[in-house]
């Protein structure tokens, strides 16, 4: 595992699957005191570099997008956060990228 400076209270902690590729990377706001919370991206990989979710943090709460594709690259959900909570109609997929079914998280 690894933190990286990207900004002046802006960090980033990768973890590596044990091939040494890129398994998670998660990007904190560094609080005073040194507490990390999450703030911004959030990526995850399967261990042959094929992005698998993306997901948004304002102050450690989930915002935005949230995104989670198949090992094939088709996308098998997409839905919006908005306050930690959903937001909006949440789609699901199935593996040939038909939509699976729709929910109104409203």
């Amino acid at each position: 595992m690894s933190l990286q400076r990207i900004e002046e209270h802006l960090v980033e902690r990768t973890t590596l699957y044990a091939s040494g590729a890129p398994k998670r990377r998660v990007q904190y706001k560094v609080r005073p005191g040194g507490a990390l919370v999450r703030e911004g991206m959030s990526w995850f990989w399967s261990e042959s570099g094929q992005l698998l979710e993306l997901t948004e943090y304002r102050n450690g709460v989930q915002v935005g997008p949230v995104i989670m594709w198949y090992p094939n690259g088709r996308v098998g959900y997409i839905a919006l956060f908005k306050d930690g909570k959903p937001h909006g109609p949440a789609i699901a997929f199935d593996w040939d990228g038909a939509v699976k079914g729709v929910v109104d998280e409203d």
